[in-house]
């Protein structure tokens, strides 16, 4: 896939083939068990060792996601202490990844660049969190003032005077 990208091929067709091999996962539960599992893993790695990368990749990546994203992980139970990440991660990822691709060059190796950005992304991501999102949620529809921030005044409605 990343070939096709930095060659300028099209890579909708790539896309394409991870969509199906999610879709296929989801409407076969079956293939989400550990031997079939196994075996997608199995077949991947065979693909891209005799340089079928794309189609290795996709039996790799859908199985791999799933299997992991299924399962309960200990040190992930108790991750909403920390705060929920997810929007940052998901506003910060991009724009950070691509300042560090200007500031270190487009041929820095993927995983060197992946250990600077990550660490950044995320700790953008709990900023975000605890200064802004936890703070926001407070003016949420259907949440009651009283309750959602302690220590301020309530705002009173016509209905609560009568």
């Amino acid at each position: 896939m990343l070939s096709g990208l930095q060659s300028g091929e099209s890579f909708l067709a790539d896309f394409g083939l991870f969509f199906a091999a999610g879709s296929l996962l989801r409407a076969c539960p079956y293939l989400r068990k550990p031997l079939p599992t196994l075996s997608s893993l199995v077949i991947g790695y065979a693909l891209i060792r005799i340089d079928q990368t794309n189609l290795g990749l996709a039996f790799v990546v859908p199985s791999l996601t799933i299997a992991i994203g299924v399962r309960s992980w200990a040190g992930l139970r108790n991750i909403s202490k920390v705060g929920d990440l997810s929007y940052g991660i998901y506003i910060y990822a991009w724009p950070v990844q691509q300042i560090g691709v200007a500031l270190w060059g487009r041929e820095t190796p993927y995983l060197e660049l992946l250990s600077i950005t990550v660490p950044v992304t995320v700790a953008l991501a709990a900023a975000s969190w605890h200064l802004i999102e936890k703070k926001a949620l407070r003016f949420k529809p259907g949440r009651p003032f009283g309750n959602s921030a302690p220590g301020r005044a309530r705002v009173v409605s016509e209905a609560d005077l009568h």
